[in-house]
């Protein structure tokens, strides 16, 4: 049909002049066009696409960013920030985040230490201090042995001289506090 119009349209051309059924044809085509875009232009579909040209319009200027102007920074565009975001996480001997990060690793690797160090200490004060109980409690006897054979009744702290097993004391150390700051 469309090959139809075209062949139509290339025979009547306007070698012929001008007259007033071209005029009235194009009046009626225009009238036709006019009406088209009328319609379209109250319809839903019309709101649907301004709204759509305004969200890419908006959309341009995120990726592109905006200049400074009249009171306002400049904004920077989608590429900007990417590359912004992209530094972070390089070292660089600042306040990147990757910077931070190493801080924060080194801290706790060195609480780490102090905290192994701390237990070891506690687990070692724990042994001296069961040996001692048992020495202690070596000579309670010793001395109780002696008294009775001088015919002396033992005190009565002789029913506590009994050795410590260190199989049967806990250690806990999941309530030790370290002091971070120097000097104390």
């Amino acid at each position: 049909m469309i090959v139809v119009a075209i062949e139509r349209l290339a025979e009547v051309g306007l070698q012929d002049g001008l007259g007033w059924e071209d005029i009235v044809a194009f009046c009626a085509g225009a009238i036709t066009v006019l009406t088209l875009f009328g319609l379209i232009a109250r319809s839903k579909a019309w709101e649907e696409f301004k709204d759509f040209v305004q969200w890419l319009r908006k959309f341009r200027e995120d990726w592109d960013g905006e200049p400074a102007r009249g009171g306002r920074d400049h904004t920077p565009g989608v590429m900007e920030r990417l590359n912004n975001i992209d530094g972070e996480f390089k070292r660089n001997g600042g306040k990147t985040m990757k910077d931070s990060q190493y801080r924060t690793e080194r801290a706790v690797n060195d609480m780490c230490v102090r905290l192994t160090a701390v237990e070891r200490a506690q687990r070692e004060n724990a042994r001296l201090a069961i040996e001692n109980v048992n020495v202690a409690s070596v000579n309670l006897e010793a001395i109780a042995k002696t008294l009775d054979q001088m015919g002396v009744d033992p005190p009565p702290f002789s029913e506590f001289a009994t050795p410590v097993h260190t199989d049967t004391v806990e250690i806990h150390t999941e309530h030790v506090e370290i002091n971070t700051q120097e000097g104390k």
